[in-house]
């Protein structure tokens, strides 16, 4: 599937940032199986959510370059960098390892209200904070660089890529990891947006300075008095909702309806509360069981009041007391953590 528009100059950099002549000599030595290829982006349809995990043919997909063909035999992991013990990892040696297991929802940090660059899935692998300790890190790191076979590339502090939350995910739903979601191994930063959790890992570099990761994934704004401005880095998935059911343009003949659907953040989702009169009030749906970087379901009993047109809204609250804006704000011109309210337009007849 061909990538979106906005995806293609303005695509990721490799290497963590990328000129335009290194990047018309990187793209002369691309290798034969990406020539014929656009990275691929896909959406999951929230309207087929139905227990927790998303099956794997059905999770996201949003490829910031082509799948790379790595055979399973070939992989090797290699750490690297400011570290007293280089080495590299095999598939067999990486799934044989003890692995942990952790529950998290990924989140494109382009995916806008009511979009499908969002799922959920188990995960299944070893911390990344386990192969550092392997690597023996020099006292003077202070950061951690993952990069792909695709070329692409992420760095983290130190401190985030040892926390638990943070593997090097060899399984997905209790199967291997599938090549089109990172596999034979990938890394999973949950709580973080999905440009974070870099796929088909190559190699893991320990530095004592962060190398520069371009101009994308930066807050930018935008005011009459200072032209365009890029602010802080995007982080953590900010707290979210969507509805599941009932989509945009359905038509109801009855005068009762169980709407449903799904609320998601870094920390776990409190409340959701639904309104029909723009947000001027607002109705608390019942919330399933939230754990941290989990989306939880949620349901409401909706009492429809007339024939007409309504304009359904959500919004979620987390366990930080964070709450879901009813609009954007006005100056934010990039793309990115897009968690306005979901709106549904419905008719009643």
């Amino acid at each position: 599937m061909a990538t979106h528009e906005s995806y293609r100059w303005r695509s990721k950099s490799r290497g963590d940032g990328l000129t335009r002549r290194s990047f018309a000599v990187l793209c002369a030595a691309v290798p034969a199986w990406a020539a014929d290829r656009a990275p691929e982006t896909s959406s999951f349809d929230l309207s087929l959510v139905e227990d927790s995990v998303v099956p794997n043919e059905l999770f996201f997909v949003r490829e910031h370059f082509p799948e790379p063909r790595i055979g399973a035999a070939a992989w090797r992991l290699a750490l690297a960098g400011m570290i007293d013990s280089p080495f590299e990892i095999s598939r067999e040696e990486l799934i044989g390892l003890p692995r942990t297991r952790l529950a998290a929802t990924l989140e494109c940090a382009e995916n806008p209200p009511g979009g499908g660059l969002v799922s959920h899935a188990g995960w299944e692998g070893v911390t990344a904070a386990s192969l550092l300790d392997r690597a023996r890190p020099a006292q003077a790191v202070r950061f951690v660089r993952f990069e792909g076979y695709d070329g692409y590339s992420r760095t983290l502090p130190v401190e985030l890529a040892r926390e638990s939350s943070v593997l090097i995910a060899s399984r997905m739903n209790g199967e291997l990891l599938p090549a089109h979601h990172g596999g034979p191994a990938r890394l999973l930063a949950a709580g973080r947006y999905g440009m974070d959790s870099v796929k088909w890992l190559r190699k893991i570099e320990l530095l004592e300075s962060a190398s520069a990761q371009g101009d994308e994934y930066v807050r930018r704004s935008r005011s009459l008095l200072t032209g365009i401005t890029a602010g802080e880095p995007v982080g953590p998935v900010l707290i979210k909702s969507a509805f599941t059911r009932p989509a945009g343009g359905a038509v109801f003949h009855g005068r009762r309806f169980l709407v449903r659907g799904v609320a998601w953040g870094e920390h776990p989702v409190a409340k959701v509360e639904v309104s029909t009169d723009g947000g001027t009030t607002w109705s608390l749906a019942r919330v399933a069981k939230a754990e941290r970087f989990c989306w939880a379901h949620w349901e409401w009993d909706w009492k429809i009041p007339a024939r007409g047109q309504h304009v359904l809204m959500v919004r979620a609250t987390d366990s930080r007391a964070n709450t879901q804006p009813l609009e954007r704000e006005s100056k934010r011109i990039d793309p990115y953590e897009q968690n306005s309210c979901h709106r549904v337009e419905v008719t009643a007849r």
